[in-house]
């Protein structure tokens, strides 16, 4: 039976209400990191096995003083991973498969849920200014008893100053 289907074209936070107290650590064994990369002419997204999210967002045509501008850079958690407890996110390995102008990411919980995201970009008649990615969220519960959760996180990126006489509130 299929738990949830979720698809976001912006960035709500999925669930319901998570609890006071947080969850506790949960630890995943080491895996290497695998990249995929999706690209059209205005941003490029490498998505990453490490939680089936996107580790970095390039804006191509945009500079930054060391390069082009590059949203989500260095050790961040990726965008649309889901977590129990963001203050210490548990980023299970997904297997990447690329399907065209899609890439699928997939990961079976011990619960034996599946989680499938696919991410792509939105369709668009503009010849510029194509930002908007799509990301569909799957869950389908394959076990012999029903799943529940109090409530998860969608992770939605970070940002750093562009150069050093940004503001904190741009």
């Amino acid at each position: 039976p299929v738990v949830s289907r979720d698809r976001a074209t912006t960035a709500p936070v999925a669930g319901a209400t998570p609890s006071p107290s947080p969850s506790p650590a949960v630890t995943v064994p080491a895996f290497p990191e695998l990249r995929e990369t999706l690209r059209n002419s205005d941003v490029e997204l490498h998505l990453t096995n490490r939680g089936g999210g996107i580790a970095e967002a390039v804006l191509i045509n945009h500079k930054a003083e060391q390069g082009a501008v590059i949203i989500n850079a260095g050790d961040h958690t990726p965008i649309g991973a889901i977590l129990d407890n963001p203050a210490a996110p548990a980023l299970p390995e997904y297997k990447l498969t690329r399907q065209g102008d899609t890439v699928q990411c997939e990961y079976v919980s011990p619960e034996q849920v599946t989680i499938r995201k696919k991410y792509s970009f939105a369709p668009s008649k503009e010849k510029k200014d194509n930002y908007l990615g799509e990301l569909d969220i799957d869950l389908q519960n394959g076990g012999s008893q029903p799943y529940s959760n109090s409530g998860y996180y969608l992770a939605l990126g970070a940002a750093a100053p562009i150069h050093p006489k940004d503001y904190p509130s741009y």
